[in-house]
């Protein structure tokens, strides 16, 4: 979510969650896949700014899964 592979305490977000969603709805319209990268911090805990984004995609999910799940 922020570019990076691995947890950076400091990172900054490249996409908002809009532009976020925007992209994984265009991907998943065309067949495609979403990955999202986690990072986790050293002790095991999902950092506040990657909550969010993981929020998004549940809100999503939980209105539009079923237009969405195994669709082509």
């Amino acid at each position: 979510m922020s570019g990076n592979w691995f947890y950076r305490k400091n990172a900054i977000n490249r996409m908002t969650v809009p532009v976020m969603i925007a992209n994984g709805v265009d991907a998943i319209s065309k067949n495609g896949v979403v990955m999202l990268n986690v990072a986790l911090t050293s002790d095991g805990v999902i950092p506040e700014k990657q909550k969010k984004y993981l929020s998004a995609f549940k809100d999503l999910f939980d209105v539009n899964g079923e237009g969405l799940y195994g669709t082509r």
